[in-house]
This record gives structure tokens, sequence and C-alpha cells, in this order.
């Protein structure tokens, strides 16, 4: 009987760690979320500018290229909402697109 309870009040106690991790899990593509707003609207208020000034487009380039890469790396190894060989492969991406818009865009 006393097993019984034990097994009980552990179940509950797991319960509640995956109610918990799942309300974290949701809070953190909510800041994601937000973050690639924000970044939505700097790109439409400084789309004028970029094409009067090539140095700022290469460096939001940049700046676009290095959140990717740490959205990708959070999303996967970190705090695992995607699978390890998923995010390697958005990984893969994310270089491959590098590469292309350094041959694309004029460095300075």
């Amino acid at each position: 009987m006393q097993l019984k309870d034990e097994f009980a009040q552990l179940k509950v106690e797991l319960d509640a760690l995956q109610s918990e991790q799942a309300q974290q899990r949701q809070n953190i593509e909510l800041r994601l979320t937000d973050c690639s707003v924000k970044i939505s609207r700097l790109s439409a208020l400084v789309s004028d500018d970029l094409r009067l000034n090539p140095s700022t487009t290469t460096a939001l380039v940049g700046l676009g290229l290095i959140l990717n890469y740490l959205s990708a790396y959070f999303i996967g190894p970190y705090i695992q909402l995607v699978p390890s060989g998923v995010c390697f492969i958005l990984l893969l991406v994310i270089t491959l697109t590098g590469f292309a818009l350094s041959i694309k865009l004029p460095l300075q």
C-alpha cells in the first residue's frame, strides 16, 4: 500500500515538472516570436537607408545570419524543441544561405 502511495506521489511530481517544462518552452517560443517581429519592424524602418548605404546592408545581413545561427542552436541541442538532426540541417541551410549572400552582395 505504501509503495502505491509513493508511486502516485512521484507521478504527481512528474506531471507538475512536465507542465512546468511545457510552460517554459511556450515562454521561450513567445520570446523568439517577439524578437523576430521586432527585427521585421527594424528592417522595415531601415529599408530606405539600405539602398543608399551598402555597408549597412552587409552589416544587417551578417547580424541576421548570427541571429539565425543562435536561434537554430538554441532550439536544437540546447532547448531541445527540435531533434539534433533537424537542427544540423537547419544550420547547414543557414550556412549555404550565408555563402550565397556573400557572393551576391557587394562586400566592403
